[in-house]
């Protein structure tokens, strides 16, 4: 799916917005959270200083095109419509690596010390109110789009989607982090994703389950100290790796160092117009 995304934006870039569609769509195919591209390649393909009527009519031809696509795939592969009931899937499990469900998860486990049984209902809850907050980022990303590139938005999207969904594993981390390179990361901004990135990684190794009906266990407690001990002992005796995770006091992350790809970041950044000439 990430694949997919990613190879989409690169082909939008290159002046193939229906191409782009059409990749983004196989992508969200794999897996439906791709899908949530599709508002950006259709910012792309409407151009940096757009106005709304050109920006709608790039979004509705992309949802036309995404449509069909969907449409085809589903005769084809004789599965139907079927993917959007296992859209809740996820959610029949519990990780306390998303944050909503880890609040839901604690709140619950401590009117559990009361007598009060009811976790699920606080999980819900939390969960809700996740799904509320990532509908509100998403419609911002889209509808105020000044100042930053669709490429940007949409690493803030996959982000959000993580960040706030009911439901995280390690690897999701993958969705956002090819467009936030793609995109541009400040020296902190670079810092976090490989900190990040490492401790999500060796996480993964060393614990037992992200999914689990408890808030924490033994097992996990040992995990992320052992996770902790790896990063500190690397960032010791490495110099290479301590360079890599602290950098230098000039480095400045992962930005356009050239003119001509400073000017092209400009040119892809959205802007505010007035006017609104004819699609």
């Amino acid at each position: 799916m990430a694949g997919l995304v990613v190879a989409g934006f690169a082909v939008a870039l290159e002046r193939l917005p229906i191409l782009a569609v059409i990749l983004i769509t196989l992508g969200g195919s794999v897996k439906p959270v791709g899908l949530v591209a599709l508002p950006f390649v259709g910012l792309l393909w409407a151009g940096a200083n757009s106005t709304w009527g050109r920006i709608w009519l790039r979004w509705i031809y992309t949802g036309l095109i995404a449509g069909v696509i969907l449409g085809v795939l589903a005769v084809f592969t004789k599965t139907g419509l079927g993917w959007v009931s296992a859209l809740s899937t996820p959610g029949e499990v519990r990780t306390w690596l998303s944050p909503p469900t880890a609040v839901g998860m604690a709140v619950g486990g401590f009117l559990g010390l009361f007598g009060f049984d009811v976790t699920d209902n606080t999980v819900a809850i939390a969960r809700l109110i996740g799904t509320a907050l990532t509908l509100c980022v998403l419609a911002w990303l889209c509808l105020r789009p000044w100042g930053r590139t669709p490429i940007r938005a949409a690493a803030l999207a996959f982000m959000t989607l993580v960040v706030l969904g009911p439901v995280v594993q390690p690897w999701y981390v993958l969705w956002s982090l090819p467009l936030f390179a793609a995109s541009g990361l400040t020296r902190i901004e670079l810092k976090i994703a490989l900190i990040g990135t490492a401790g999500f990684t060796l996480f993964g190794l060393v614990t037992s389950s992200a999914t689990q009906d408890s808030l924490i266990q033994i097992s996990d407690a040992i995990g992320m100290i052992v996770v902790a001990a790896v990063l500190a002992l690397l960032l010791a005796v490495s110099p290479r790796e301590r360079r890599l995770v602290l950098g230098e006091p000039e480095d400045k992350g992962i930005v356009p160092d050239d003119p001509p790809a400073a000017a092209r970041a400009r040119m892809l950044t959205m802007q505010r117009r007035v006017a609104d000439p004819s699609p």
